[in-house]
């Protein structure tokens, strides 16, 4: 969800900086309530900034995002780098909606100030929002940088979900990434895991799977809350099953919400069970 809009954001950031160990503290928004917020978040030790931005035009922007916030997302974005930040754009591409923007955006890459402009295909987590007609294949988008650009790909860290290039054209510089999650997964390599607003950690954004992992915080102790986290983590898969129905061209009809099946706790027997 869209992180602004917790009250505490602040002293969320804050209290992370100050009380954890963690060197890196980044936030994904999609932008329209950043201004008045930049300072602050800079100010608490926020490091990082990933601004979702799906078209540059004003008119296709209000009608994917179903709202006007364009000059919001676009000044957030002006006033992060003058507050210093190297923010990271990210595009979802859907076919026939803002997929004629590609050549655009990769001109936004070069942009002062902008770490990098970040390609996504589109994935079945949106419920009714959920179109797979418009799920755009990335691959031709990447192997036609060359025909137009100096390109050199950049090696990333192991757990990196995004295959990022440097891109030069008449003495200018960017840097593109593609997150390619249903033509490439990269499930095998990915290190991230989720936990929701209700405790529950989730292998995979994709899973269905969850540890209640509240319970624990609450009167677990630290070596049953790290046994736990490990857990959840072997519990990763190397692919999603989204990503096979597409490469085996199989219809995507399913997504996260919409399907029968529920989601349900995943039993650990040797881990104590706590509230039931």
């Amino acid at each position: 969800g869209e992180p602004l809009v917790r009250k505490e954001v602040i002293q969320i950031v804050a209290a992370l900086r100050t009380q954890t160990n963690i060197q890196n503290i980044a936030i994904t928004t999609n932008g329209s309530l950043l201004l008045p917020r930049l300072k602050p978040l800079k100010d608490a030790g926020l490091n990082s900034l990933n601004i979702s931005l799906d078209s540059l035009c004003p008119q296709n922007f209000k009608k994917i995002a179903l709202k006007s916030d364009y000059s919001a997302v676009m000044d957030s974005i002006e006033q992060a780098v003058l507050e210093g930040y190297r923010p990271k754009i990210n595009v979802v591409v859907m076919k026939g909606l803002n997929d004629h923007e590609i050549p655009d955006f990769i001109n936004f890459s070069f942009q002062n100030g902008i770490e990098e402009v970040r390609f996504i295909e589109f994935m079945p987590l949106c419920g009714t929002g959920w179109k797979p007609q418009h799920v755009f294949d990335l691959t031709e988008t990447i192997e036609g940088l060359q025909d137009q650009y100096q390109v050199s790909r950049v090696l990333s860290e192991p757990s990196s979900v995004s295959e990022s290039y440097v891109i030069q054209k008449n003495g200018r510089k960017g840097k593109v990434g593609f997150i390619r999650t249903l033509s490439k997964p990269f499930c095998g390599n990915c290190s991230r895991i989720r936990v929701s607003a209700t405790g529950d950690l989730k292998p995979c954004l994709f899973s269905h799977d969850f540890v209640a992992l509240k319970p624990y915080l609450k009167t677990g102790s630290n070596e049953e809350i790290q046994h736990l986290i490990k857990q959840a983590v072997l519990k990763k898969s190397k692919g999603n099953e989204f990503s096979s129905q597409y490469n085996q061209k199989v219809h995507l009809k399913n997504t996260l919400y919409d399907r029968a099946s529920t989601p349900s706790r995943v039993n650990y027997p040797s881990i104590r069970a706590i509230g039931g």
